[in-house]
């Protein structure tokens, strides 16, 4: 399968890194409204607390979960300093090693209960559709990327990595294309596809093909373009 890029290596990065929050910000989403200040309650070591307090303060900003060792420092700092917690210096150096998979996967199946949010696995099958409706729209894939990820925010569910989205977005390309390619072989005659040769032959690899310059119409109203226009216009019906 073609590795397209969607985003540059620096971006990837912050795509799949923890949201970096400021003060107010930290206030705000690393708070336990009801009912999570009850399921929070219900824990009795002390890491998974500090573990479930990040997972649900970075979910409700991003709507994605993340792995311990992508948690901010700084963070795991204000949630120990805002829990009262003495020694907190210790409890920031050895949280990762004592915050386990269990229990971050349970705190994960607990905030979407509780969100009343989906998890990406029970909607794969409408992410895959959303990605390829965007494709069928000419999006660049790009745009394709954050167009899905508001998709899933704004339906309340959950967002995956950068690698899923990539992956995903690749084979609804090759899947179009491969359609769009069964369509023409189906319904055009050979003179068709003579035509259309034509249409993308260049006298050098740099240039445009001249089916390329068609796409964008000139929205001017100055009779030389107007002239441009219409010459297209009469090369394409015929």
């Amino acid at each position: 399968m073609s590795r397209i890029k969607l985003l540059q290596p620096k971006e990837v990065i912050l795509f799949n890194q923890a949201p970096l929050l400021n003060l107010d910000e930290k206030s705000y989403f690393f708070s336990l409204p009801s009912p999570f200040d009850e399921e929070f309650k219900e824990l009795r070591d002390g890491y998974a607390k500090i573990g479930f307090i990040l997972q649900l303060g970075y979910f409700k900003y991003s709507g994605r979960f993340y792995g311990a060792n992508q948690f901010h420092k700084s963070d795991i700092e204000f949630v120990i300093k805002q829990l009262g917690w003495k020694d907190w210096e210790n409890k920031v150096a050895i949280f990762q090693d004592n915050y386990s998979y269990q229990a971050s996967y349970k705190h994960r199946l607990k905030i979407l209960a509780l969100s009343g949010w989906s998890s990406f696995e029970e909607k794969q099958t409408e992410f895959n559709h959303r990605i390829r409706l965007l494709i069928d729209q000419q999006l660049l894939p790009r745009k394709v990327l954050w167009k899905s990820q508001e998709y899933l925010f704004n339906n309340r569910i959950e967002s995956p990595s950068y690698d899923t989205y990539r992956r995903t977005i690749s084979q609804a390309l090759i899947d179009s294309s491969e359609e769009i390619s069964a369509t023409l072989f189906k319904h055009l005659s050979d003179q068709d596809r003579g035509v259309l040769d034509l249409f993308i032959l260049r006298d050098k690899s740099y240039q445009k093909t001249e089916i390329a310059s068609f796409r964008t119409v000139i929205q001017s109203l100055r009779p030389s373009d107007i002239k441009e226009n219409v010459v297209i216009f009469k090369t394409l019906k015929d």
